[in-house]
C-alpha cells in the first residue's frame, strides 16, 4: 500500500474519532482516525500502519500499540465499516480491527517461515547418503556399554558436500530396556571447511518431537535455542575417504569414547608420532582425557610423563587401564600403590582431581593421604574433605609446621585443627577491622546514657565496641557485622546500632537495632526475622521516646562544656 495514496484521505483537524473504509489504486484499506493521539491508523487485506500528521512520522505499529487514547470509535457508522471490512458481528470496532491485524501478522509470520524451511530443505537434498555400515557401527561402539540404559550416547560423522565443504552431522543414540531397541536420531549439521573445525560456519538442528514421535525438519541456528553436544564419538568408517593419514587414522580410531573434534585433530597434525605411541602402548583412554584437556598440548604433557615414570610403571598403568588423573598421580607421587590409583581413577570431579594432584605435588605419601581421606570426615563429600585438608596444609606450613611429618599430614584429628586454624584466623581479621572504628569504644559511657533502657520486660544496650558488632552480625547471621558501614556511622556518631534482649537473659542476642537522631532505621531479630513484631514494635517506639529526651539533654550539656573549655583556656593564659 503506498503512502502518498494513503494520505490524500486524512481529513484536516478532525474532533471526533472515527473509522471509515477508503479506496485506494492498490486496493481497499480501513483508516481509523484518532483525535486523542493525533494519530491516524491505516489497515489493509496484508498490512497496517500508523501516522502522525504534526510529526509527519509514519510507524508500523498496529492499532493498539501504546499511545493515548480516551475516545476509541464506538458509533454505528464507524461499527457497520468495520463489519464491512474485518467480518464478524460481536466485540467492539477497535477489537475487531486488532484481531484481524493479529491474523495479519501471524500469516506474514508463517509464510516467511515456509519460505526459510524450503529454502533449508533444498539445501539439505546435497548432504551425501549415510555410509551403509554406520548404523552398524554405532549399535556396536555402544552395545556393549555398562551404562548404556543410563546414557544418551552423541556421535559424529563427517563427509564431504559437492561444494568441497565439510558437513559434521551429529546422532542421538539411546537405548531402551524393554522392548531391546535403540533410537537414533540425527540432531544437528554443521558445515565447515575442515574436519573437526572448532567452530562451523553454518549449522542446523533436525528433530521435531511432538505426541506422535520424531519428524526430521531442518532449521537454522538463528531461530532455534539448544545444547549441541561438545564431545562425541568420532565414526571411523570413512576416514580415508576424507583424506585422513594412516598414522591419523590409527590415533582416531584408538580413542574409546567421546572427544572434542577440533582437539583430536590438533593432536593428529601437530603430535601425531606421540599420539599414535600412545595407542599402540594400549593407553587411548588416558590419551582421550588428555587430548579433552588440552589438545596437542595435553598429548605432550602425557609424553613427558611417560618418559618420568619409565616403563615399568607405564606397564602397570596399561594393566590397569589407567586413565590421565593415574598417570598424573604416579608421576608425582612414584611410591602409589595400585589400589589407591584405581580408586583416585573413579573419581569424577576435575576439582577434586586437582586438589590431589596439589597434595601429591608437595611431596606427600598419597597412600597414607587417601587413607586418612577414607577414614576420617565421613560426614562430608569427598570433594569437602580434600577442600578443607589441602586448606589444613597450607595453615600449617603459615604456622612454620613441616607438612611432610606424619604427625602433621596423617593427624587423625586434622579436621579439629583445620577449624581451629580457621576460628584464629577469623578473629585475627574481625581484630584487625574492628581496629579502624576504636572511637565506637571511646563514646561507650555517652552512648549508655542515651540508650540504656529497661522496661516491660525487655532490656536495651548499645554496642560496646566494634568486636560487639560484628559478633552480633555473626550470631544473629545478618549483615550488622559484615559490612563496615554500621561500625563506621557510629564511630562518626550519624547512627548507632543497640541491642534488645530479654531482661530475664540480657546475654542473649535477640533484636538488632539501627537508629539514629530521628528514629529508628530498622530492627531485625536472627537471619533478618521479625518475631512477635506488633509487642516489639510497642517497645521500641516507647523506648525511642525515652532516647530523643537524652538526646536533647547529652547534647546541650555538651553545647555547655564545648563553651567552657575556651573561656578555661583564656583564665590559664590570664593567669
Amino acid at each position: 500500500m503506498k503512502k502518498k495514496e494513503l494520505l490524500k484521505h486524512i481529513p484536516e483537524n478532525p474532533k471526533e474519532p472515527f473509522i471509515k473504509r477508503i479506496r485506494t489504486p492498490d486496493g481497499k484499506a480501513l483508516m481509523t482516525v484518532l483525535p486523542d493521539s493525533k494519530r491516524v491508523h491505516f489497515t489493509w487485506g496484508n498490512g497496517y500502519l500508523s501516522y502522525y500528521p504534526e510529526a509527519g512520522i509514519w510507524a508500523r505499529e498496529k492499532i493498539t500499540a501504546w499511545c493515548y487514547v480516551e475516545h476509541w470509535p464506538d458509533d454505528e457508522e464507524s461499527m457497520r465499516e468495520v463489519r464491512s471490512f474485518c467480518g464478524g458481528l460481536y466485540g467492539s470496532p477497535v477489537d475487531k480491527i486488532k484481531h484481524y491485524e493479529d491474523s495479519v501478522s501471524w500469516k506474514k509470520q508463517c509464510d516467511a517461515q515456509q519460505k526459510k524451511h524450503r529454502r533449508i530443505s533444498q539445501a539439505m537434498k546435497a548432504v551425501p547418503a549415510m555410509p551403509p555400515h554406520f548404523v552398524d557401527w554405532l549399535k556396536k561402539r555402544y552395545q556393549k556399554a555398562e551404562d548404556k540404559y543410563q546414557h544418551i550416547h552423541f556421535a559424529s560423522l563427517y563427509q564431504r558436500m559437492p561444494s568441497g565443504k565439510i558437513v559434521e552431522r551429529i546422532f542421538r543414540v539411546q537405548f531402551f530396556r524393554n522392548p531391546e531397541e535403540v533410537s537414533i536420531t540425527e540432531i544437528v549439521r554443521g558445515y565447515a571447511n575442515e574436519i573437526g573445525a572448532e567452530q562451523w560456519n553454518d549449522w542446523y538442528y533436525g528433530t521435531d518431537r511432538n505426541f506422535y514421535g520424531t519428524k526430521q525438519r531442518w532449521w537454522d541456528k538463528k531461530t532455534i535455542i539448544s545444547c549441541t553436544p561438545k564431545q562425541t564419538d568420532f565414526y571411523t568408517g570413512n576416514l580415508e575417504e576424507m583424506g585422513i593419514s594412516l598414522r591419523g587414522r590409527e590415533i582416531i580410531k584408538g580413542i574409546p569414547g567421546p572427544v572434542y573434534r577440533w582437539k583430536l585433530m590438533e593432536a593428529v597434525k601437530w603430535t601425531p608420532d606421540l599420539a599414535e605411541q600412545a595407542v599402540k602402548a594400549g593407553l587411548g583412554r588416558c590419551l582421550r582425557e588428555f587430548i579433552n584437556a588440552k589438545g596437542a598440548e595435553g598429548v605432550a604433557k602425557m609424553a613427558d610423563a611417560l618418559e618420568r615414570i619409565g616403563r615399568q610403571k607405564a606397564k602397570r598403568l596399561i594393566q590397569m587401564n589407567a586413565n590421565s588423573m593415574m598417570l598424573i598421580t604416579m608421576d608425582l607421587c612414584p611410591k602409589v600403590t595400585d589400589e589407591t590409583l584405581k580408586e583416585i581413577g573413579k573419581i569424577r570431579s576435575d576439582a577434586a582431581q586437582d586438589i590431589i594432584a596439589d597434595i601429591a605435588g608437595r611431596g606427600l605419601n598419597i597412600n597414607h593421604v587417601w587413607t586418612l581421606m577414607m577414614k576420617t570426615g565421613k560426614e562430608m563429600s569427598l570433594l569437602q574433605r580434600l577442600t578443607e585438608y589441602r586448606d589444613y596444609l597450607d595453615m600449617a606450613a603459615r604456622r612454620s609446621c613441616d607438612i611432610h611429618s606424619e604427625i602433621i599430614y596423617r593427624n587423625k584429628r586434622w579436621k579439629h585443627f583445620h577449624d581451629q586454624y580457621v576460628e584464629e584466623l577469623n578473629r585475627k581479621k574481625e581484630e584487625e577491622r574492628a581496629a579502624r572504628f576504636q572511637g565506637i569504644r571511646k563514646d561507650l559511657k555517652r552512648n549508655q546514657e542515651l540508650f540504656e533502657w529497661q522496661q516491660d520486660g525487655y532490656f536495651v544496650r548499645p554496642a560496646e565496641s566494634a568486636e560487639d558488632i560484628i559478633r552480633e552480625g555473626r550470631l544473629q547471621h545478618h549483615c550488622v557485622g559484615a559490612s563496615d558501614w554500621y561500625m563506621k556511622q557510629m564511630a562518626e556518631r550519624k547512627s548507632w546500632i543497640v541491642f534488645l534482649r530479654k531482661a530475664e537473659d540480657p546475654e542473649t542476642p535477640w533484636y538488632t537495632v539501627e537508629v539514629d537522631k530521628t528514629g529508628i532505621r530498622q530492627a531485625y531479630a536472627a537471619y533478618d526475622r521479625k518475631p512477635d513484631w506488633e509487642e516489639i514494635d510497642k517497645v521500641l517506639k516507647a523506648w525511642m521516646k525515652h532516647v530523643k529526651k537524652n538526646f536533647a539533654a547529652v547534647e546541650a550539656e555538651e553545647r555547655v562544656g564545648s563553651k567552657a573549655q575556651p573561656e578555661a583556656a583564656e583564665l590559664m593564659a590570664a593567669g
